[in-house]
Parts: C-alpha cells; structure tokens; sequence
C-alpha cells in the first residue's frame, strides 16, 4: 500500500459508521463470545438470516476473502505442522511432498463448504446489530481499492503466520518426540 492508500485507509477508518463497526467486530469476536456465536450459527437452520442481509455478507465474504483465508489459514498451518513433523522421522519413514500436496488438496476441498458456511454465519452473527445501510458502506470499501488490496494484504500476511506457527509447532512435538527416543 502506497502513502495515499494508507492516508484513504485511515480516513475511512475514522468514519463514525466504520468506528462502530469495527467496534462491534471486536466486542462480537471477544473468546468470551465463543458459546454465544456457536449458538447463532447453530440456530441459522431455523431462524434464515434475510435474503439481502444473507447477499451482503456474501459479499462482504468474496470482497475479503474470508471463507478463503480462514480455509488457507486452517490448511496452512495443518500442513505446516505435518510436515515438521514429517521432518524428525527416519528417512524411511518420511512422507514425500507428492503425498503432502494431495493431502493438502483434499484437506483444502473438504474445508470449503464447511469453511464458507461458517463464516458467514459468523459474520451474521458479528454484524446482526448492524443496519443494511451501514453494513453495505463497510463492504463497498472492501470491493474496491485501497479496501480490496488492503484486505487481501491482511489474508496473505495472517495465512504465512499461520503457516509458520503450525511450522515452529510441529518442530517442537517432533522434538519432543526425539527427547522422548532418546531416553528410551
């Protein structure tokens, strides 16, 4: 993002509309909220969100790319981890990364539906108290620039933590597991 791409972020930001919403994102997503959310999205079979409140997180999800990066995001650090992993076993032992890239392929697939699902009954239940008029200003930044550019930046960059969390995670077990080798 260049300079006037942020100085456009930061204008944006400081709207009224945009401020609470962003604050009703972070007060909705509190780990406390966990049970509360679980609830809603389990609840979306009997009680439908509206059909042009349902269009709008739908696009609010495309123009973020949020049921793509949460799925990257779980596939990411899932294979990141696997193949750590796969790393402190004998060599004979070892999976091949032809082996990994379809394990990922089908991971990745498995996820998409579930995935996409999810978030948007999250997102449902994230912005419920949101108006139509609000909601779709916040998601018409997201489908242009500097919004788009700015939400794909953020994915990219959530996703390669992820990946190298799930990394550093699966080197530590495969460590422990050769402590525990090691002592046998």
């Amino acid at each position: 993002l260049d300079g006037v791409k942020v100085s456009s972020l930061i204008e944006w930001y400081k709207s009224p509309t945009i401020r609470a919403i962003v604050k009703v994102e972070t007060e909705s997503s509190a780990p406390e909220r966990v049970t509360e959310i679980q609830a809603f999205v389990a609840d979306l079979d009997k009680k439908p969100l509206s059909e042009p409140r349902l269009a709008l997180l739908k696009r609010l999800d495309v123009a973020i790319q949020g049921s793509e990066n949460n799925r990257l995001m779980m596939v990411k650090s899932r294979m990141g981890l696997v193949r750590a992993q796969n790393k402190t076993l004998p060599p004979d032992k070892q999976q091949s990364e032809e082996a990994f890239s379809e394990m990922e392929k089908n991971l990745d697939t498995a996820l998409k539906v579930a995935v996409s699902q999810q978030v948007i009954g999250v997102f449902g239940f994230c912005y419920r108290e949101v108006s139509d008029k609000d909601l779709e200003e916040y998601v018409a930044f997201f489908e242009k620039d500097p919004g788009r550019e700015f939400a794909l930046l953020s994915g990219e960059a959530i996703g390669q933590g992820m990946e190298q969390a799930g990394q550093a995670l699966g080197e530590k077990i495969g460590k422990g597991r050769d402590l525990k080798e090691m002592k046998k």
